[in-house]
């Protein structure tokens, strides 16, 4: 039910029908296409902001760009090409990209306060990259196969 929402939400429609015959299960449906090309964004700008994302597979990515305030973030993604990327903005930053595995990818930038970060990769392509400008800092980047 919750599924037939947010495919409604996304323009495609799926009536009962459709989720009887499982047709939209076939790997050329529209249902397996958006799913193949998932994406999840977040933008928030002011005053006690907090985000979280959490995927699971195919090609994925996702972004949560904050601007100020209390801050602070978290993207978990699982496996396929994932991406991600956490932009802050000033005042009681944090975030967080956990990732699992394939082609992966990370970025966090944060601009000033009490900042921290976190990347933490475990298989495959991995990348990385971390940028703290101003306060508190202070970092960490993991990865491992």
């Amino acid at each position: 039910m919750c599924g037939a929402l947010v495919l409604a939400l996304c323009g495609i429609g799926a009536g009962a029908a459709d989720l009887q015959d499982n047709a939209d299960l076939a790997p050329t449906s529209e249902l397996s296409r958006a799913a193949a090309s998932s994406s999840a964004r977040i933008q928030q700008i002011g005053l006690a902001n907090r985000a979280a994302i959490e995927q699971s597979g195919e090609r994925l990515y996702a972004l949560i760009r904050q601007s100020g305030a209390a801050e602070e973030a978290a993207i978990v993604q699982d496996g396929e090409d994932l991406s991600a990327q956490i932009v802050q903005g000033g005042y009681a930053n944090r975030a967080r990209i956990d990732q699992q595995g394939n082609d992966n990818q990370a970025v966090i930038r944060q601009l000033g306060a009490y900042n921290d970060a976190r990347i933490e990769q475990v298989g495959d392509g991995f990348r990385g990259s971390i940028t703290q400008f101003g306060n508190h800092q202070n970092m960490q980047v993991r990865q491992y196969r």
